[in-house]
């Protein structure tokens, strides 16, 4: 009898300890609410939110949002890019003010585990993902091979302070050398300028899925860093410039950078929404 009270006692004490190992981390403390009414031009709503402090920022120890979207906050919190999230345009426009309070030290893997938990116990968010067969992009070298070159090493003693972004007679920008930067910028004409120091594939590839509207995959087989600059029209407006007009993405890879996009399947992981509710619990 004794033997079978502490084999059911270790037994218990063992799936208490597995459910306490594996629950997710929670920010010492926490409030969200209902974003006050939006009087302004609610076309801009989605982009005029505030959010502040977090791991990796200046403020490690407080995170805060003001009128931040429900969608926002749910690929913030599984870390999902908007375009992997299948059903976020069925999420309304509900927004919110989030303040908490974050243990020093925590890494951003745990702070997207700690948005998790606030949001699947205040708001009863509940996800899932799947592996589906989606439609992607490939960016693979074109006929000819890359027109870019690979990033010089850094120097034996880096500057110090770095030095600032400069521009070329061309009006390029010309980023100092010897460590990792990026530079976007676009021109209210819709004229997108990429520039990268030092930059894997996958750096560029982040910074070309926006535009593209849709997931890149690597295919090129490139595993240095390298330096590069692309320019081209987004195609926001009719016609970039009168005097130089610039080719859209598809069309300036394969002329400026000697990689190519074309259509392409691929497994990926995708996540979707099932439930949530609109009012805050208290707990």
């Amino acid at each position: 009898m004794l033997v079978r009270f502490l084999s059911t006692f270790l037994i218990c004490a063992g799936a208490v300890a597995w459910a306490q190992a594996t629950a997710k981390p929670e920010f010492e403390a926490a409030s969200i609410q209902l974003a006050a009414p939006f009087d302004g031009d609610r076309g801009n709503v989605f982009i005029n939110f505030e959010e502040t402090g977090g791991p990796g920022t200046n403020l490690p120890g407080q995170w805060t949002c003001k009128n931040i979207p429900l969608s926002v906050l749910i690929t913030k919190a599984w870390n999902a890019k908007s375009n992997r999230v299948s059903n976020l345009s069925t999420v309304p426009d509900i927004r919110y003010d989030v303040a908490a309070k974050v243990l020093y030290g925590t890494s951003i893997e745990d702070f997207h585990l700690m948005m998790q938990r606030l949001l699947e116990e205040r708001l009863g968010v509940k996800v899932h993902s799947e592996q589906v067969e989606s439609a992607v992009l490939e960016l693979v070298v074109a006929k000819g091979g890359i027109k870019f070159k690979e990033a010089e090493p850094p120097p034996a003693s880096p500057t110090d302070p770095p030095a600032r972004i400069s521009w070329d007679s061309d009006h390029w920008p010309v980023l100092p050398p010897g460590r990792p930067d990026s530079y976007s910028g676009a021109t209210p004409n819709g004229i997108l300028t990429l520039v990268g120091r030092m930059q894997t594939i996958a750096d560029l590839i982040r910074a070309l899925e926006g535009p593209a509207r849709r997931v890149i995959v690597d295919k090129t087989g490139l595993r240095g860093t390298y330096d590069y600059r692309l320019r081209f029209d987004l195609g926001i407006t009719p016609g970039a410039s009168a005097d130089a007009p610039e080719p859209p993405l598809l069309s300036a890879l394969p002329d400026q950078l000697g990689l190519k996009l074309q259509p392409g399947k691929a497994p990926l992981e995708m996540w979707f929404v099932d439930e949530f509710h609109k009012v805050p619990s208290d707990r």
